[in-house]
């Protein structure tokens, strides 16, 4: 076994001296109304898909609240499971050809990403995951090209916002049922 040693931690804050007229402000405005407070929460769920699956429903992604955005990352079980001879960041496409997700029984999107990898068209796929990461017509960039994309960075992004520019702002909570229908051009050889 490894052993890990910290040699060093150090942690950074920025300190910021308030002027008087700030603090009374901000004080009068707690008196009419709750301090309000953005936290983003992030949560990961896994789901295992057979072996000889063409099809994958997964019903009840989310009960409650719906998050601003979902990501969808496919990899092998055993790399995921800690196998050393696997990358667990490969996110294969594994031929996928059609991906939805429906809140409350409403697709998004309306039409939904049907890539097509062994075609090399899977562009709008592609630009779903740049729009969703706030990164489309900015000066930063992505860092994960369209090529890249199709060879191990296949992640599917959906912005679930009301007005689809959940990078930028905050919007209300909204409580939903979600699910997500994926298609596979050919089973899929393993879990």
């Amino acid at each position: 076994g490894f052993k890990l040693r910290i040699v060093s931690a150090s942690l950074f804050v920025k300190k910021v001296r308030v002027t008087p007229s700030v603090r009374l402000g901000h004080a009068e405005a707690l008196l009419t109304a709750n301090a309000k407070y953005p936290v983003d929460r992030v949560g990961m769920k896994v789901f295992s898909i057979p072996a000889g699956s063409r099809v994958s429903n997964q019903e009840n992604l989310v009960l409650g609240q719906l998050p601003k955005m979902l990501v969808l990352g496919f990899v092998d079980n055993d790399a995921f499971r800690g196998s050393y001879a696997k990358n667990p960041f490969h996110f294969k496409h594994y031929d996928i050809n059609f991906v939805a997700l429906y809140v409350d029984g409403e697709q998004i999107p309306t039409k939904p990403l049907q890539p097509d990898f062994e075609g090399g068209r899977c562009v709008r796929a592609y630009m779903n995951l740049v729009q969703t990461a706030g990164k489309h017509m900015k000066d930063r960039s992505l860092l994960i090209d369209h090529e890249e994309f199709a060879q191990g960075y296949t992640l599917f992004a959906f912005d679930l916002s009301p007005d689809q520019e959940c990078a930028d702002h905050y919007s209300l909570i909204k409580t939903r049922n979600l699910r997500a229908e994926i298609h596979f051009g050919k089973a899929l050889m393993v879990t």
